[in-house]
């Protein structure tokens, strides 16, 4: 039987009298890698941030392993499901290894005292994330692909089944982005973590997830293996003429923007 990690059903957000999310339904199975793609204003933040409980929506529900996220505690949606926002400010120089654990929130008691397994979890996880030569660093002083690593050894911390991404290769170098694809991917198939990520690197969504998810204003347009995915569609979500072609290291396909080139 199949395990539905996520399930969205009938999902509807409203502000100001505008609508974000228009009746967004779908479901995650455990272990699968999601990508969500669309133009900006499409409502994928919201989306996400509908699922972390950071917005509560005007209509719909929300299941996270079974359980309607209206009806747990914070500490109980941290123990399912680990948000990386869009942006993240470090406003304290915390060390690496205290960011860290203080993922371990869920776990801790009332009095904040955590048990004896709290620092062996945390140096798993550094060691996993290949940031245990950073534990001492403080992250106000870390680069931008080394906060993002911390950023998701901090959610791996809260020991989720669910990784809420946001746009999490933004304003990386693509050595950075490959290594922390290259990590995701790892954890994903090394845990069955599920993985739903926001992202506007479209070839990265076909390249690396189970499923892509097509936005548009505040609707689902797609949501299906890559294989599937067509020119057609992307145009239709960006404006933009796509061509397929080969990978040159495998079989899948990648997108090409046919971009009019400006003439002097």
């Amino acid at each position: 039987m199949t395990t539905h990690v996520l399930n969205v059903d009938n999902l509807h957000y409203r502000v100001n009298g505008k609508t974000i999310l228009d009746g967004v339904s779908f479901t995650v199975n455990k272990g699968e890698r999601v990508s969500v793609i669309g133009p900006n204003g499409a409502g994928k933040t919201t989306l996400l941030r509908c699922i972390a409980r950071y917005v509560k929506p005007t209509e719909g529900s929300i299941s996270v392993c079974g359980s309607n996220i209206r009806r747990l505690s914070q500490k109980q949606l941290a123990r399912l499901a680990g948000y990386i926002p869009q942006k993240t400010i470090f406003g304290y120089p915390y060390t690496v290894h205290e960011f860290v654990g203080m993922g371990r929130y869920p776990y801790a008691s009332i009095f904040g005292v955590h048990d004896e397994q709290h620092n062996a979890i945390i140096d798993r996880i550094l060691d996993e994330t290949h940031l245990t030569y950073l534990q001492d660093r403080y992250i106000t002083t870390l680069s931008g692909g080394e906060s993002q690593k911390v950023l998701v050894a901090g959610c791996l911390a809260q020991e989720p089944q669910l990784l809420l991404l946001d746009e999490v290769m933004t304003h990386l170098d693509p050595h950075h982005q490959q290594d922390l694809l290259t990590l995701l991917y790892g954890l994903n198939k090394r845990y069955e973590i599920t993985i739903v990520s926001v992202t506007h690197d479209v070839n990265a969504a076909m390249l690396f997830s189970d499923k892509i998810l097509a936005m548009k204003d505040g609707r689902i347009q797609f949501y299906d293996t890559p294989d599937k995915l067509t020119v057609d569609l992307l145009k239709d979500l960006f404006q933009v003429e796509f061509s397929f072609v080969k990978h040159p290291h495998c079989e899948s396909l990648i997108a090409l923007a046919d971009w009019e080139v400006p003439h002097a």
